[in-house]
Parts: C-alpha cells; structure tokens; sequence
C-alpha cells in the first residue's frame, strides 16, 4: 500500500500521473482509494483478516 499525499489536490495529480507512469514501467498496477480509506488501512493491518 502507497500513501499519496501534497499540498494541493493538483500537486497530488501531477505527483500520481508520474507516479503511475514509473508503476507502469516496472509492472505495477494502482488502485485509487478514494473514499474507501478505511478499508485500505484496515487491509494492510497484519491480522490476517479483509474487511468486507
């Protein structure tokens, strides 16, 4: 899990467009989570579990 973070919403756009060009490059695929935050955090806990 990657945490994007800046200090406008457009630094964010220009940081995750040259993000996503790298990711694509080596292979990596990234998923927005937009709104759904919580689910993300709560996914990369190490308690074996996925919320639903």
């Amino acid at each position: 899990m990657l945490r994007l973070a800046a200090t406008t919403e457009a630094a964010v756009e220009t940081a995750l467009a040259a993000l996503a060009v790298r990711a694509a490059a080596c292979g990596i695929r990234l998923v927005r989570l937009d709104g759904t935050q919580a689910r993300g955090v709560a996914a990369s806990l190490p308690i074996g579990v996925f919320p639903t």
